[in-house]
């Protein structure tokens, strides 16, 4: 199975990313 500290690690990374996201198309507005 997949370990704690990984497990916590995923949804990190995702809201970084979907945070760039956001940010990129903010800029394009």
């Amino acid at each position: 199975m997949i370990p704690y500290p990984a497990m916590l690690d995923v949804p990190h990374a995702l809201v970084r990313h979907v945070a760039r996201l956001l940010h990129a198309e903010r800029r394009r507005r």
